[in-house]
């Protein structure tokens, strides 16, 4: 299939993006990292589920299903008989389709009408992960079949490339920190699904004690989507 040419000006509008995307992502890491950095807008979240239920009309709920239900549970190497919990809600207010696992999140759709509901996104996730398990067991958060118009193209047209020595879909699963990749670390940080995940350590936790330590990045087999995961740990004190 022919490759569509990037004219000078689309090229220099995705520069600056990314470029932006590296700014937003790295203060963000240093909010998570150093609780004294300055600016962090993001406050602890107190949003539990039972406040949640009542300012919300919530919907029916899927309990207690195996791993084996998520079409790409092996590329995210899940047991297929471990017992998920699941969440399904769906209106004008907001969606939230996933699972929830001790230690674990699986994010499969979310979207929130701001103009409707007060708590984002990511105080919606703590709230639906602290009705069965502790916060403080949370690792690792996934967010499968990644769509939207920022995320999934910065990974597949900008991690993905000659560049990085990684083809699409053919590179499979990558791993980046910021210790090997601190630049395009920072810059999935600051895209719309790492600010997000950011958003939920920083107000799930006291500020200074976790951080995302990795994101990986796999093609999904449709090829037209990725898949993300976060890994949370503590901070070195």
């Amino acid at each position: 299939m022919a490759q569509k040419k990037v004219s000078r000006d689309e090229s220099q509008d995705l520069g600056a993006l990314y470029i932006e995307f590296q700014r937003s992502g790295s203060q963000r890491r240093r909010w998570m990292e150093d609780p004294s950095e300055p600016n962090c807008f993001i406050p602890q979240s107190n949003l539990d589920y039972e406040t949640l239920k009542q300012t919300c009309e919530l919907n029916s709920e899927v309990k207690d299903v195996p791993a084996r239900v998520l079409p790409d549970h092996e590329l995210h190497g899940l047991d297929p008989n471990l017992n998920l919990l699941g969440f399904v809600h769906v209106d004008e207010v907001f969606t939230w389709l996933g699972f929830t696992a001790l230690g674990m999140i699986v994010i499969e759709s979310i979207k929130r009408d701001p103009r409707m509901n007060r708590h984002n996104i990511s105080e919606i996730t703590h709230a639906i992960y602290t009705r069965n398990f502790p916060i403080e067991s949370l690792k690792r958060v996934y967010v499968d079949m990644v769509v939207n118009d920022e995320t999934y193209p910065f990974v597949r047209h900008h991690l993905y490339r000659n560049a990085n020595n990684l083809s699409w879909p053919g590179g499979g699963a990558q791993t980046w920190d910021f210790a090997r990749d601190p630049e395009i670390f920072d810059m999935l940080l600051g895209t719309r699904c790492g600010k997000m995940i950011s958003y939920l350590v920083l107000g799930a936790f006291p500020r200074g004690t976790r951080h995302i330590a990795r994101v990986v990045t796999c093609p999904a087999p449709t090829e037209c989507a990725v898949h993300l995961r976060f890994d949370i740990e503590e901070n070195e004190k």
